[in-house]
């Protein structure tokens, strides 16, 4: 029974990859248009941003999150993140058109809940399947 379960939780992180791909997809392009909306206001970037401006989805998961996290980090929990170093930023993402930010929180939760559904994964794997 155990095996059934590991195998479902498996098959609904795979399921969840579909849809992040997308919104990653989608939110790249978005990126490059509320960095651009930044720098009129601000007239910088962080580093990050800067710096894997151009990254792919596919090029650097590492680097996608970090050029996204000043985005999501104040869209989501209300707080500037260590990237940010302006002190109305957080109204700035907020006050943004819903156009271009919902699809980031849509990734942010989707993502959220696979790592959640792998780690309930791992630990029925470890627990019951076993031998």
């Amino acid at each position: 029974m155990a095996d059934y379960i590991v195998v479902g939780l498996f098959i609904t992180c795979m399921i969840l990859t579909l849809p992040l791909i997308t919104l990653r997809t989608v939110n790249n392009k978005k990126f490059k248009i509320i960095c651009e909306l930044y720098f009129e206001r601000y007239k910088d970037l962080p580093i990050e941003a800067w710096f894997f401006y151009d990254s792919g989805v596919f090029s650097s998961f590492s680097g996608y999150g970090l050029k996204t996290i000043f985005i999501k980090y104040p869209l989501i929990y209300g707080k500037r993140s260590r990237l940010n170093h302006h002190d109305d930023e957080i109204q700035f993402f907020r006050n943004l058109d819903a156009s271009l930010t919902t699809t980031f929180k849509y990734e942010h939760y989707i993502s959220k809940l696979g790592c959640y559904i792998f780690v309930m994964d791992l630990i029925v794997y470890f627990l019951f399947c076993q031998t």
